[in-house]
Parts: structure tokens; sequence; C-alpha cells
């Protein structure tokens, strides 16, 4: 996750004219920007769209952890 985080902070810097990465989690991660009234890093970005992005990130990573867990339980 770390390195996700880091690879995806400088791969939104330098895809900011790329329209397919709004869908990276990593650049709606600035959640504090919208309030602050600075523009979005892509067109066509708010917080509605932002945290539905999260969410959907967090639902998938939640899903392949339970599944890898539940693979791995050494009770059942």
């Amino acid at each position: 996750m770390m390195a996700a985080i880091i690879s995806g902070t400088i791969l939104s810097n330098m895809a900011s004219s790329w329209e397919s990465a709004k869908y990276l989690f990593n650049v709606n991660l600035e959640l504090s920007a919208y309030l602050q009234g600075t523009p979005p890093p892509i067109e066509g970005m708010n917080l509605g769209f932002s945290l539905i992005v999260l969410g959907i990130s967090a639902a998938a990573a939640l899903i392949v952890s339970f599944t890898v867990f539940t693979k791995q339980d050494i009770l059942n």
C-alpha cells in the first residue's frame, strides 16, 4: 500500500492531463483542497466524485483482504 501511495502521488503529478487518471484513488486523496477552494487537479472532479472513488477503492480493498484472510484462516 505504501508503494501504491508514493507511486500514485508521482503519477498524479505527471499525468494531470491524462483524463483517466481521475479514477485513481491517489489523485482523490486531497479532499481538503475542495474545502479550501483550490481547483481540482483534473477537470471534472468534485468532492462527491472523489468520495465515490475512494469508497469504491475501500470496498474493493476490504473484499480482497477478507477473501485472502478467509483462505488462510487455520481455524476453519
